[in-house]
């Protein structure tokens, strides 16, 4: 691609569709890809009907799979991509719930790695006509070309918050990075350079998580991070840990392999001296309780 040109993503709407003589939905229809791919080593070979010109084809990068609401939708890297007289490169294989499709009705074919779900929020997105992608996906049109960073340039499109303090940095996450994650809170003195963990949180969701401000300033937010934000002599730092991705085989097992790594990096931080003023998650002892506890069991 010449680097003058625009590299794209193509959106591909999903509707209800009747499959072997049975409805399926939009999210099921998109799901199915996301379970082929965990078990074929991230890879997944993507059939459609409408197919990008070939004028298009050398620009596109990346492809998402979404419903019409953007409720469910799957990122993906487009590895290659072919009319259907051209095959296939080995290890790509169509979801078995599409081996009988009707070859007529197959015009092309994407190769995918790097699965990804994430729900579309607006002005997550804007399509080459300059809609937020979220009301062109509203249109009848199936296929929506959306614009990428330039990758000619060497700073990455950054997550941004809205009115954020010039004091908070936050890390170089892609808007459309959705990977579940532990992230923590840093302050750091601007005088003595001293820099301590203050918090330490898990989200499924990064970029959403951080999309509202008013987060930091949440009643169980530990107080010094609440000080620094008024602090002119504090900076303050947020930074992923570590990402956990889930593995959309069983609910309960993913939330609590996220809960169990925020756990870890707390236990890390508190055995340290900072991050002293965090309570776990869910009903806790109150403060006069564990002082009559304290002193009747150290007596």
């Amino acid at each position: 691609m010449n680097q003058t040109e625009t590299a794209y993503l193509v959106a591909y709407k999903f509707g209800e569709r009747s499959v072997r003589g049975s409805s399926l939905s939009a999210s099921k229809g998109i799901r199915i890809h996301l379970d082929h791919a965990t078990a074929n080593s991230g890879h997944v070979l993507f059939t459609v009907g409408r197919f990008p010109a070939p004028s298009e084809q050398d620009k596109i990068r990346r492809l998402m799979m979404t419903t019409r609401d953007g409720s469910y939708a799957l990122l993906a890297d487009v590895d290659d991509l072919g009319s259907k007289k051209i095959a296939p490169p080995e290890g790509y294989t169509v979801p078995s719930i599409w081996e009988d499709e009707d070859p007529s009705t197959i015009k092309g074919w994407f190769a995918l790695s790097n699965l990804t779900p994430c729900k579309i929020e607006p002005g997550m997105f804007t399509s080459r006509t300059g809609n937020d992608l979220l009301v062109s996906l509203c249109g009848h049109g199936s296929l929506i070309y959306v614009p990428l960073p330039d990758e000619s340039e060497n700073n990455p499109t950054r997550l941004s918050v809205n009115n954020l303090p010039e004091k908070i940095t936050l890390p170089d996450v892609s808007p459309s990075d959705h990977t579940p994650c532990i992230y923590a809170f840093f302050t750091e003195s601007i005088s003595t350079h001293e820099r301590r963990c203050v918090f330490v949180g898990r989200t499924a969701d990064f970029s959403h998580q951080l999309s509202d401000l008013s987060m930091l300033r949440s009643g169980s937010r530990p107080q010094s991070l609440i000080s620094a934000l008024d602090d002119p002599n504090m900076r303050i730092e947020v930074e992923i840990l570590e990402r956990v991705p889930f593995r959309y085989k069983n609910y309960a097992v993913d939330l609590q392999r996220l809960a169990s790594r925020e756990n870890f990096w707390i236990d890390c931080f508190q055995n340290r001296g900072e991050c002293l003023e965090q309570l776990p998650a869910g009903n806790n002892l109150n403060f006069d309780t564990w002082t009559a506890l304290k002193v009747k069991n150290h007596s």
